[in-house]
Order: C-alpha cells, then sequence, then structure tokens
C-alpha cells in the first residue's frame, strides 16, 4: 500500500472525528449557545496529505513510527452553517500496522458562527467508535464543551 493511502486509511476514523456536508443542529435548526446542543455530523471527501518522518515507511508492511502526521481537511456545510474541518493526527505510539498505532489528534470546525475544536488520543482505521473532548469554541460557541464521537462516517458533537 502506498504510503499516501495508509495515510489515508489511518486519517479516515480520525477524519471522522470532524467532516460534514449535511451539518444537522437537533436542537431546533439554527445555532445557538452551546449548551445542551446536539451537532449531528456526516463526512465529506477529505483532503489529506502525510509527513513520513525518519525512520520512513519503505513497504506496505512497515509501521507508521512516533511523530508521523497527517493532516486531512473538508468543507462542512448544511442546516444553515457552514465551513471548513481541519485535522491534524500525530503517531503517539508506534503499532504493527495503522489500527494498532495510536494517534493523538486534534480537529477544529471552522463554521460560520464560529469554531468548535476537540481532541482525542485514539486508534484509527478500526470498525470502534473515536470519542474525543470538545475542549472550546469561539462566536456562537463560545466556551463549548462536551463530547465528539465519531463512527461510520457520522459524527456527534453533544455540546453541553
Amino acid at each position: 500500500m502506498k504510503t499516501h493511502a495508509r495515510y489515508a486509511a489511518a486519517a479516515l476514523v480520525c477524519a471522522a472525528a470532524a467532516t460534514t456536508p449535511a451539518l444537522l443542529i437537533t436542537t431546533g435548526g439554527q445555532a445557538q449557545q452551546p449548551g445542551g446542543q446536539t451537532l449531528v455530523l456526516k463526512n465529506s471527501p477529505l483532503k489529506i496529505k502525510g509527513v513520513d518522518l525518519p525512520p520512513l515507511i519503505r513497504s506496505k508492511r512497515s509501521p507508521e513510527t512516533v511523530g508521523d502526521e497527517l493532516f486531512a481537511t473538508s468543507k462542512v456545510s448544511g442546516g444553515g452553517v457552514s465551513g471548513t474541518r481541519y485535522l491534524t493526527c500525530v503517531v503517539a505510539k508506534q503499532g504493527a500496522n495503522v489500527a494498532r498505532a495510536l494517534y493523538s489528534c486534534q480537529v477544529t470546525y471552522n463554521l460560520s458562527g464560529g469554531t468548535i475544536t476537540g481532541a482525542a488520543v485514539a486508534r484509527v482505521g478500526g470498525p470502534a467508535p473515536v470519542t474525543a473532548a470538545i475542549t472550546g469554541g469561539t462566536g456562537t460557541y463560545d466556551g463549548a464543551a462536551g463530547t465528539l464521537t465519531s463512527q461510520g462516517g457520522t459524527d456527534t458533537l453533544a455540546l453541553r
């Protein structure tokens, strides 16, 4: 598997922690103060870039190593909100393959009403959901906190 394809596979689950062409706000259809609001996000196509730091990946069998990075972006829109999702993940602990490596990821949704940020340490590339902490926000989402859960191409941001 080529390096780019490996990073794409690794990013899919991490990235699921934050992309969308359809942003649905389940508390009434428009953005409001974060308290008690839930955003349901569906993933849009990702633009992924990887940085393979030494030791370099030489074959499909050589694993990612600590410090390797991936970056993913996607446009988001729907439910009266639009913007871009930015994701950065770094290999924190090497694994035998993409699914066994441990990644430290940061995500930012830059939405028309403000930003929402999140962070997680997770394994990627498997069927298990990825859970991240919502670490803050600006504008409409000022002081956002809560939990972001990503599985099967859908992200749910439960704001409190």
